[in-house]
């Protein structure tokens, strides 16, 4: 005797049914794990100054699951007097808060892009602006650049650091230089 597909079709539903009817309940809990990470793709920033003035892009990766992160930059140092860096961070997972001064004095955390939203970027740009004033001649300038993903409840979650050279066309600067 043949059945027909659509028999057989609904006779398996009503099995599977009743024994899924039949199946203790199970809880599920799912823990959100705060996550933020940073990182510079770049292996090493190098700004020759020229007539006072050098500029360079620098690219980075910023993920977050969390709401109101900011990325911030600041130095390891502080800059000498008659040399100033202005940073301006772009990205796609927040508004930018345009070029800002970073001169590694006082706190020396400087806001780049506030409130980023939760995601992840691998084409995150800084872009860096050395002035540096006439007769200023201590250059090369090594310093170490440090992003971090903010909030400003908890503190850092994530922290990348980069070495930043600020030299003179055909310059090296020694590790010690300062």
């Amino acid at each position: 005797m043949m059945f027909p597909r659509t028999g057989w079709t609904l006779l398996l539903l009503v099995f599977w049914t009743a024994g899924a009817l039949e199946a203790p309940a199970q809880e599920v809990e799912i823990d959100t794990v705060p996550l933020a990470s940073v990182r510079f793709l770049d292996r090493e920033i190098t700004l020759d100054v020229v007539s006072g003035m050098a500029q360079g892009l620098v690219s980075c990766e910023v993920g977050v699951n969390l709401d109101h992160v900011d990325l911030v930059a600041s130095l390891d140092t502080p800059l000498p007097e008659g040399v100033r860096l202005l940073v301006r961070g772009e990205s796609g997972l927040g508004p930018s808060l345009g070029s800002r001064e970073l001169s590694g004095r006082e706190d020396g955390r400087v806001t780049l892009v506030s409130s980023l939203a939760r995601g992840h970027e691998t084409g995150c740009l800084l872009t860096l602006t050395v002035l540096v004033e006439p007769g200023f001649d201590v250059l090369p300038l090594r310093r170490t650049l440090i992003l971090s993903l903010y909030d400003p409840v908890a503190g850092s979650w994530a922290e990348a650091r980069q070495t930043l050279l600020l030299g003179s066309p055909g310059a090296v600067a020694s590790p010690g230089r300062r």
